[in-house]
């Protein structure tokens, strides 16, 4: 289609174009120049917020481990003082055990049969019989078909009540006729109780050399003798003491009373 007469035809394709080229005004521009700035300071914001937040975490991690590593180091400084303590108290039994087994040995040496002091070292260290006052404890199971759980002597019952006897005073112990040592053990095997490894029958006796009115009363009053009454009350376990004059009790086995001890070799490992 033609123009109108008098309009220049290139002139008005070059408006038209103008006009394409510049529909919007430039306030627009500058209106869309200005958000995409401020987005772009948004999102830089946002990332330097997160990296501050990332750094305070950082921070307050790093100082809560360097807080906790004092109390840490304590503790481990305490029990490994424990250790230490526990091992010098160690060689300082096995090194009494050895000095009084030597000295067993030389007065066995010198006078075997009657030095007074030497069979006292032997009664002492469970190598040979011994025999005087004391007193005999007996105790069992209830024996009812409704006993409580806890109805049966277990080894720590035992346990507890022989460490009772040596705190009240007694010089000499056995159980079932199975002396005890400081190398002895008592335990379990299966369903049986056992004293040096050697299965025990129900009852349990308990003979206890030593002054008997003295040891009669310490046994009831001590902790182990507490603990019993417990038992007996809780349980219904028997419990029976008896004074004597006269009772025995026999050496114990051999390789109870001799220690085997390793010994570190001096130089480079």
């Amino acid at each position: 289609m033609d123009p109108p007469p008098g309009v220049d035809r290139h002139g008005a394709e070059g408006l038209l174009e103008s006009i394409a080229e510049n529909a919007l005004d430039d306030d627009y521009y500058e209106i869309r120049s200005g958000e995409s700035s401020r987005s772009r300071r948004l999102g830089i914001l946002g990332s330097a917020t997160a990296v501050m937040l990332l750094a305070l975490m950082v921070t307050i991690a790093a100082v809560q481990t360097r807080t906790d590593r004092p109390i840490d180091e304590l503790e481990r400084d305490a029990l490994i003082s424990d250790i230490g303590v526990r091992k010098d108290n160690l060689a300082a039994n096995r090194k009494d055990a050895r000095d009084i087994r030597q000295e067993v040995l030389e007065l066995q040496k010198s006078d075997p049969g009657n030095n007074p002091e030497a069979v006292a070292l032997r009664v002492l260290t469970a190598q040979s019989a011994a025999n005087g006052p004391g007193i005999k404890i007996t105790v069992d199971s209830n024996g009812l078909a409704d006993a409580p759980a806890n109805g049966q002597v277990t080894e720590t019952d035992l346990q507890t009540l022989v460490n009772g006897l040596w705190y009240a005073g007694a010089e000499a112990i056995s159980i079932n006729d199975n002396r005890l040592s400081t190398l002895s053990a008592i335990g379990r095997s299966g369903q049986s109780m056992t004293v040096n490894y050697r299965s025990l029958t129900r009852p349990y006796m308990i003979v206890a050399l030593g002054n008997n009115d003295q040891l009669e009363e310490r046994i009831v009053t001590n902790p182990a003798g507490k603990y019993w009454t417990r038992r007996v009350q809780s349980a219904g376990l028997r419990f029976d003491v008896e004074a004597s004059g006269e009772l025995a009790v026999p050496p114990a086995p051999e390789r109870r009373v001799g220690v085997n001890h390793a010994e570190a070799i001096e130089g480079e490992s």
